[in-house]
């Protein structure tokens, strides 16, 4: 069978596609953007366009049991690496972040409809492996920590010690350069911008 590679696609067939958004104004101007080149819109389409805004969507969304049987392809602009391979975790097709063009976004669901996975973030094609310098267990207490989690509640939900998840918080917080919980809370969420860190405008 013919390979092809996310930057050289086939051509794009007409195809019906569900386009999903915490935004309900984006999904309708992508229809609009969509439409005139051949793709044709329907809610039940096993094919979905995930447009992971605001941040935190496609997050709450991709475990729905909904999307079973759907080739997802989700599109954040979240800069959060950490972010990004808890997307991936939950299997979507494809995973394009940063800024996606409209010929992107075409090329993206048409390899997800012919069963490709694969996700590209601004450093390129990358594979199954995680993108962050964290554990797993450390990711997991980042993540609860965005979530507004305290350590009780997370040593709770992950089955640890008060202790252990405190010690993890402290290797998140000095793996990823973050003075303490509320700047890995934007973090995750990617408003690297308000962070006085390597990460944010103002370092």
């Amino acid at each position: 069978m013919e390979h092809h590679d996310p930057i050289h696609p086939p051509p794009a067939p007409a195809l019906d596609v569900a386009l999903w958004c915490g935004i309900p104004e984006l999904p309708q101007a992508l229809r609009a953007l969509l439409q005139p080149r051949g793709w044709r819109y329907a809610p039940d389409a096993p094919l979905l366009a995930l447009l992971d805004a605001p941040f935190g969507y496609a997050l709450r969304t991709l475990p729905a049991a909904a999307l079973a049987h759907r080739q997802v392809v989700v599109v954040t602009h979240n800069p959060c690496p950490e972010y990004w391979d808890d997307l991936w975790e939950f299997r979507p097709a494809i995973l394009l972040v940063s800024q996606c063009s409209l010929p992107a976004l075409e090329r993206a669901l048409v390899h997800a409809a012919a069963g490709h996975r694969y996700r590209l973030t601004p450093h390129g094609q990358v594979s199954d492996l995680p993108l962050s310098p964290l554990t797993a267990a450390e990711r997991a207490v980042l993540r609860a920590l965005a979530h507004g989690r305290t350590n009780r509640q997370i040593a709770h939900d992950l089955r640890l010690s008060e202790r252990r998840i405190a010690n993890l918080a402290t290797e998140v917080y000095r793996k990823l350069s973050l003075p303490g919980r509320s700047a890995a809370m934007l973090y995750y969420w990617g408003r690297w911008e308000l962070l006085a860190t390597p990460h944010g405008s103002a370092a």
